[in-house]
């Protein structure tokens, strides 16, 4: 995330995951507000995206019109996890410019042409795997403290055909962030749970 970066999606696969702070095997794209909004879905966004940052205690219009010089910025990401492959370690966000991760749930468990098995998980109290995707449907967002340690499992882990990194099926999921750019030296990105 340098200055002037384009939107671009990117295809991370089990070997380029490895280059990541935290694996996650996915086909990601990443969408910046100084870009243009090909989609026009931008305005739809910032209006839940502002509520949210208003509720973690900043300003509703915080870093909306940041570029990487100014430190922080906004990145919004739809993720497909593909049946067979997509997964997400255990993890915590970094806190120091949101103080919660943002979920937004683009498909449903066991809906057709989604996916059976596996998806977004929190750590509970005991330290257990705590499935979150019987609470939610395509639609829903959900906000929980950054520190919270959070994943997705292996989305349908007995599939075996060939991974779709471009098709409909899977989990899909919308994640909005506030980011440190590749402007700042030393960024904080995503910490590694116990696993």
């Amino acid at each position: 995330m340098l200055e002037g970066c384009p939107n671009f999606h990117r295809v991370i696969d089990e070997e380029l995951a490895k280059k990541y702070s935290v694996t996650a095997v996915k086909h990601s794209a990443y969408v910046f507000p100084w870009n243009d909004d090909l989609l026009g879905l931008r305005n739809e966004i910032n209006a839940r995206w502002r509520v949210i940052k208003k509720f973690s205690g900043l300003a509703p219009l915080k870093y909306e019109d940041n570029t990487p010089k100014a430190g922080v910025v906004d990145r919004i990401q739809v993720c497909l996890y593909p049946p067979g492959a997509g997964e997400l370690e255990r993890h915590t966000d970094p806190f120091h410019n949101q103080l919660t991760f943002i979920s937004g749930f683009l498909s449903t468990r066991g809906e057709k042409d989604s996916y059976d098995e596996g998806g977004f998980y929190v750590i509970g109290v005991n330290d257990e795997i705590v499935d979150f995707e019987p609470f939610v449907k395509e639609g829903d967002m959900a906000i929980g403290p950054a520190t919270v340690e959070h994943g997705v499992l292996k989305v349908d882990s007995s599939y075996s055909g060939p991974i779709d990194w471009y098709g409909r099926r899977g989990r899909w999921f919308l994640g909005l962030y506030n980011n440190d750019s590749d402007e700042v030296g030393k960024r904080e990105t995503a910490y590694r749970g116990k696993t």
